[in-house]
């Protein structure tokens, strides 16, 4: 569990300094996947990553509370260990774009 919550930070080292101050206060948990409760405030039970709080919406601001790493989530989508940190950084990408609203978050995948 430390180990994925470590990866998690690194991979958000990844992040500008701008998107970084949207995320780097947030409690960072481990759990096996979303409960049904997370699930009912708009949780995707298919992300490995999973933003806790409100989501922007027009009439108000974001509200980070916390950002939970679903484990068997995660160990499902990659082949072995070493594709755990893209795999997060795509997944939080994700995340910042649905929670707070930012549609110009673009990254490049080199090939190969």
């Amino acid at each position: 569990i430390q180990a994925l919550r470590a990866q998690l930070e690194d991979a958000m080292e990844e992040l500008p300094d701008p998107i970084m101050g949207l995320v780097a206060s947030a409690s960072i948990t481990v759990q096996a996947a979303a409960t049904e409760e997370q699930v009912r405030a708009g949780a995707d039970p298919r992300s490995p990553v999973i933003f806790l709080g409100r989501p922007k919406l027009e009439e108000r601001e974001a509200e980070l509370t916390g950002i939970v790493v679903a484990r068997d989530v995660l160990l499902d989508e990659i082949e072995d260990e070493d594709e755990i940190a893209e795999t997060l950084l795509v997944a939080m990408v994700e995340e910042i774009t649905d929670f707070f609203g930012r549609d110009d978050l673009l990254f490049a995948e080199a090939s190969a």
